[in-house]
């Protein structure tokens, strides 16, 4: 049986407050605006030490509780919208 990993462990409370930072500045397209920075590596709008966390989440292989982290960017983003709401 497999349990769902609860969204506050996956990210460390840096990485989960720059994400939300990320949500209030972009907050009807953050997720699309959030995949567009990572695959182009333009963070605009936001201070340098929120991208420097949300670069830091796009590029982990594992999650802050040393499990898997899924590779795959659409997948990551469902996980992270948990976190935002």
């Amino acid at each position: 049986m497999t349990t769902k990993t609860e969204p506050t462990n996956i990210l460390t409370h840096e990485e989960a407050t720059a994400l939300k930072a990320w949500a209030q500045t972009f907050p009807k397209a953050w997720e699309k605006r959030l995949m567009s920075a990572w695959l182009t590596g333009n963070y605009s709008g936001v201070k340098s030490d929120v991208t420097a966390y949300l670069q830091q989440i796009r590029n982990r292989t594992v999650d802050a509780q040393s499990r898997p982290f899924p590779t795959d960017l659409t997948k990551r983003m469902k996980i992270l919208a948990r976190i935002v709401q």
